[in-house]
């Protein structure tokens, strides 16, 4: 009955979204089985994944967009690692905003992407806002790739939000009035007074890093480095503008990464950090650039504009045809290869059982090729000559 039910959404489908097959559906459907626990619970997402196909196939092109096919099942599992598949609305709104990122990169970020990112990054991918995840996360991706960005938030993520880092680091993190005391004991501190060890919650904005990092560095890490003199007013002003090579800009650049080397003696953070300081300009750059971007909604619409859509549309209407005309046939189909399987291993049985049939049958496949190639010149002279010709052809 599942079966059944399979196939008929998938024509239901095709037939609606056009530039999918129903085979390509039905496949996709399968994928998707194991993700979702069972085929009935991918039925349910079936129409919305197809969608989410023919989406990409319209605004990335056909072949690029063909490409993406089994990277469906990647954006599920994201999906699932982000704590986004459970609830409809959420899936549904999470698959939104990935389509609307690789139609802005024009497909230069994946799904698999979206999978790894969150793979790597564990606890700190859990806790990424949907804000973060959609406009600033793609920009790291497309930079650091897809596993190192993931790795590197959790090096953030260990050192800000669990407390894992030098004493060095501590040490002049408590000198910017970064950590709260108040949530810290007795036996986290020295004798001295100095903190030694970190609780959660008692790093300053630690809660806005896990939604947001690029928002922690911007609001709450740069002004503390402002007010401790790293940088000037007017040289983070030019660091934002993009100049990171020349006056202010150069010498601001160059602060500010010695001090956030200090501050993350862990390479990858310390990398990330730099990313999230010192590149604004290209991270709202991009920001604008996906909420600009097309999303799944509308795009059938220009199903029928889009020529090389269309006609893939024909192409896949064309095999749905032929498919269906197939099924009956697939019975009979399958006896008949079930028959002419049975010959050939009797011819096989023969054959070993008397050599001699051999060379008779290869002695006659000969004579029927040579017969047939010189009868095929013989008819072809007389249509260029006359039948007039045949005689001497002959």
């Amino acid at each position: 009955a599942e079966v059944e039910k399979a196939v008929a959404q998938s024509w239901q489908f095709s037939r609606r979204f056009g530039n999918v097959s129903g085979e390509e559906l039905l496949e996709m459907q399968k994928e998707l089985a194991p993700v979702f626990g069972t085929r009935e619970k991918a039925l349910e997402k079936a129409e919305f994944m197809s969608s989410v196909l023919s989406s990409l196939r319209l605004n990335l092109g056909a072949d690029q967009g063909m490409q993406f096919h089994r990277q469906i099942r990647d954006g599920i599992r994201a999906a699932e690692l982000a704590g986004e598949a459970v609830n409809s609305d959420r899936f549904k709104s999470y698959l939104e905003s990935m389509v609307k990122v690789l139609n802005a990169f024009g497909g230069t970020i994946t799904p698999s992407d979206f999978f790894m990112a969150p793979k790597y990054a564990r606890a700190s991918g859990i806790n990424w806002s949907d804000e973060y995840r959609e406009r600033v996360l793609p920009t790291i991706m497309q930079e650091l790739g897809a596993s190192s960005t993931g790795t590197a938030h959790m090096s953030l993520y260990q050192a800000v939000v669990g407390g894992m880092m030098r004493q060095k680091s501590i040490a002049l993190f408590d000198e910017m009035g970064m950590i709260d005391h108040s949530k810290l004991n007795p036996d986290d501190l020295t004798k001295e007074g100095r903190v030694k060890r970190i609780k959660p919650g008692a790093f300053q904005g630690s809660r806005l890093l896990m939604d947001n990092p690029y928002e922690w560095v911007q609001s709450v890490l740069i002004p503390k480095m402002l007010e401790r003199g790293v940088m000037t007013q007017g040289g983070l002003d030019e660091v934002r503008k993009g100049n990171i090579k020349e006056g202010e800009g150069a010498e601001a650049r160059k602060s500010m990464t010695e001090f956030i080397a200090l501050l993350f003696q862990n390479r990858t953070a310390q990398g990330l950090i730099d990313m999230l300081a010192l590149q604004s300009l290209k991270i709202e750059r991009d920001k604008a650039l996906i909420g600009g971007s097309a999303g799944i909604a509308g795009s059938q619409d220009r199903l029928t504009e889009d020529y090389v859509n269309a006609k893939l549309a024909l192409d896949k209407q064309w095999d749905n045809l032929t498919t269906a005309l197939g099924l009956g046939q697939i019975e009979d189909a399958t006896k008949a290869l079930g028959k002419l399987t049975g010959a050939i291993s009797d011819l096989g049985k023969a054959i070993t059982n008397d050599p001699a049939i051999a060379k008779g049958l290869t002695t006659g496949f000969l004579t029927m090729m040579a017969a047939l190639f010189f009868g095929g010149i013989a008819l072809l002279g007389s249509a260029i000559l006359g039948s007039a010709a045949l005689p001497a052809l002959a």
